[in-house]
């Protein structure tokens, strides 16, 4: 499993949440503060991120990944699978956005074969 992965469980473990699209730390008020990631090419925004510390290191969180580690539980995890948005809007991570695919094609997955592990 890469460090990535591990930290995103550290992250949900230590009570950080997506909520509505916003990330919260401990059920408080505020969201937390959010940077946003460009794609390269095309100069368009791509993902919301937030870092951590995890193993002594800075590790940068993307907001969709984390949905779908709360959403998909460890079925997050296959390696085969990647997190895909619904509508197409990268920025865009509420629950009902969020979505594992195949990434051949991005070929959508039966609802039937991931189960939900949490609501957002």
């Amino acid at each position: 499993m890469t460090v990535k992965k591990k930290a995103i469980i550290f992250a949900y473990e230590n009570g950080y949440r997506v909520k509505n699209g916003n990330v919260y730390y401990k059920d408080k008020i505020t969201p937390r503060k959010l940077f946003l990631h460009y794609k390269k090419k095309t100069d368009k925004l791509a993902y919301y991120s937030f870092g951590i510390r995890y193993e002594n290191k800075r590790v940068e969180i993307y907001v969709h990944q984390l949905a779908a580690y709360q959403k998909y539980g460890d079925d997050f995890l296959n390696s085969s699978l990647v997190v895909n948005h619904r509508d197409n809007n990268t920025l865009n991570n509420k629950e009902d956005n969020i979505i594992m695919v195949l990434p051949s094609g991005r070929t959508r997955l039966n609802n039937e074969s991931i189960n939900s592990n949490t609501s957002v």
